[in-house]
């Protein structure tokens, strides 16, 4: 009975430090971009959108955060040519906007105001 407990705990142990180690590597490929893009830092910082439902969060080493209604929250790396940002996820998705002045138009055509 004691060697069929240890051997239960064990295995939920390892278990348990696989998917740490998995979702610790998942955090790690968000939030590191491949290469920081050097002309996005003059747009980096907090974007608001107009209807009030998210934010998005660009920072100077090229990656973004971002927060929407309905709890949708995204993360990955971003950059700009021109007056188009490409937000791309881990998985390889990726959305497009153009910039106006202060703030980011979004596909749907929702203005997100830097502030």
């Amino acid at each position: 009975m004691m060697k069929t407990i240890c051997r239960r705990n064990a295995a939920r142990f390892v278990f348990l430090a696989l998917c740490a180690v998995s979702c610790s590597a998942c955090q790690y490929d968000r939030v590191m971009p491949t290469q920081p893009p050097q002309a996005s830092a003059p747009y980096a910082g907090t974007y608001i959108a107009e209807n009030g439902e998210g934010y998005l969060l660009l920072s100077q080493n090229g990656t973004f955060f971002s927060e929407e209604e309905l709890d949708r929250v995204y993360s990955g790396v971003y950059a700009i040519e021109n007056d188009v940002v490409t937000l791309t996820l881990p998985s390889g998705r990726s959305a497009t906007g153009r910039i106006e002045g202060n703030a980011l138009i979004d596909k749907d055509g929702i203005r997100w105001t830097k502030q």
